[in-house]
């Protein structure tokens, strides 16, 4: 046998290998897959649409509209203008009732003060009396003692014209204080009149449209009879 190299007993290397001569086949060929089918994403799939029954959509209507007007009515009830109203005036009645209560206390002080300088007026006239009753009397006979009373009635005079000066002073301070007290007493009783009517007139239409909800409650419940709760 000729094993020399070249003869025709020679194998190439490879042959004998997976794939054949590599003249036959080429190296990288890619395997031959079964092709699988590509869905069309472009075709939708409908669902069956359930059609709702049109009794039950009308009286569905209804519900949503008595809900809605009932809705209207809890506003128009917690915004009634006659609220706004009585919480601004009982503000300004608190304001007025405080400094009427201050105006009622400077009166009152005035008033013992008056009676005070009144007391005092009355007590030293009582004394000037009482001294020119033992001069026109002659129980003073003695010269010194009738001057010394001469002067203590001249100084009584001018202690009187002092304290009645101070009680026209007082008198004129407290008819002053007297009628901011009267004025201010006028506005509290004219706010307290005012907010009388306005809670009339906010009972009035709150009973109303707490009726209106009551009857619109039974309204819904038999519209909403026989619907899902859903």
């Amino acid at each position: 046998m000729d094993l020399a190299a070249g003869g025709p007993g020679t194998r190439r290397r490879g042959a004998g290998r997976y794939g054949g001569d590599p003249g036959e086949h080429p190296l990288h060929r890619p395997l031959d897959l079964p092709s699988r089918a590509v869905p069309d994403l472009s075709v939708t799939t409908e669902e069956p649409t359930l059609k709702a029954d049109p009794f039950a959509q009308l009286k569905l209507l209804d519900v949503q509209g008595l809900d809605q007007r009932a809705d209207q009515l809890r506003h128009q009830r917690a915004n009634l203008p006659e609220l706004a109203e009585i919480a601004a005036l009982q503000a300004g009645r608190t304001s007025l009732e405080n400094q009427a209560r201050d105006a009622r206390i400077v009166a009152d002080d005035l008033i013992v003060e008056q009676r005070k300088v009144d007391a005092d007026v009355e007590q030293v006239k009582a004394r000037r009396v009482r001294d020119r009753d033992r001069m026109d009397q002659g129980l003073i006979t003695n010269p010194k003692d009738l001057e010394r009373m001469q002067h203590e009635l001249q100084s009584l005079e001018r202690r009187i014209t002092s304290l009645e000066d101070d009680e026209l002073e007082v008198m004129a301070r407290l008819e002053d204080a007297q009628g901011n007290l009267d004025a201010l007493s006028a506005q509290v009783a004219e706010a307290d009149e005012r907010l009388a009517a306005l809670a009339t007139a906010r009972d009035e239409k709150l009973a109303e449209i707490d009726a209106t909800l009551t009857q619109l409650g039974a309204d819904r419940r038999a519209a909403a009879e026989g619907l899902p709760e859903d």
